[in-house]
């Protein structure tokens, strides 16, 4: 019976009902530039906007109050204020964050119910569920978007700076700071975010350089201090 996994809680109790299948991509907006005098338009820009996945379940109950008693369990779990990883048992190596968009609804029959849950992924990208850990430099990003990889730098010799190019997209990355034998740099680059010994030092940070992206492919990383890389791959 296949389900679906919700803010790290299975819902053993939803069957999802046969006909459902995960959207193959979000909604993708083109925007258009109309130039006089020319026949049709040039596009400017391309946004893939909020996902919407809409999932048809059922449930069975004994009586009255068991529906009732499933019900509010169900809906006491699916509450979230925040988006929360969203696992379905047929893609388990892949999640969503997404929220619950409407109330959940269903149509009680005999001693089964039929219903729809509605939910939003305003981050339309599909991740990977397990993070790829590596110090290689040579790193491929096997999904089908670029994804933003966190650095970790623990220094052995002293450095007034720590810069790392991706020589694939051409960006380089810099941070100035009077580095010791032991420090720890730490660069989030989905939370635009450097923290140094554990704490945040956003001031240390170049800004004339520019924030990594690992793109689709194959990326070349050259630094002048080794590091290891973490992140998620995510999918459009």
């Amino acid at each position: 019976m296949a389900t679906f996994t919700y803010n790290g809680r299975r819902f053993d109790e939803l069957m999802i009902l046969k006909g459902f299948s995960i959207p193959a991509w979000a909604t993708v907006r083109l925007e258009h530039n109309i130039i006089p005098n020319r026949n049709g338009a040039l596009v400017s820009s391309r946004r893939h906007m909020s996902r919407m996945i809409s999932v048809p379940v059922a449930f069975k109950f004994r009586d009255r109050k068991d529906f009732n008693e499933i019900m509010e369990r169900i809906s006491s779990h699916l509450l979230a204020l925040t988006a929360k990883p969203l696992i379905f048992d047929l893609e388990p190596e892949r999640q969503f964050f997404a929220k619950v968009d409407e109330r959940f609804t269903v149509a009680p029959g005999n001693g089964v119910a039929e219903g729809s849950i509605s939910f939003i992924c305003h981050d339309p990208y599909k991740y990977a569920v397990d993070p790829v850990v590596t110090n290689a430099t040579a790193i491929q990003n096997r999904g089908s978007a670029p994804c933003h990889p966190n650095f970790l730098v623990q220094f052995t010799a002293s450095r007034n700076e720590f810069v790392i190019t991706n020589a694939t997209t051409g960006r380089t990355q810099r941070v100035l700071w009077n580095f010791a034998a032991g420090d720890v740099l730490e660069i989030d680059s989905a939370k635009r975010r450097i923290s140094i010994n554990g704490r945040a030092q956003m001031h240390a940070f170049d800004f004339m350089s520019q924030w990594i992206e690992l793109a689709p492919g194959i990326n070349n990383l050259q630094a002048n201090h080794g590091f290891m890389t973490d992140f998620f791959e995510r999918w459009y």
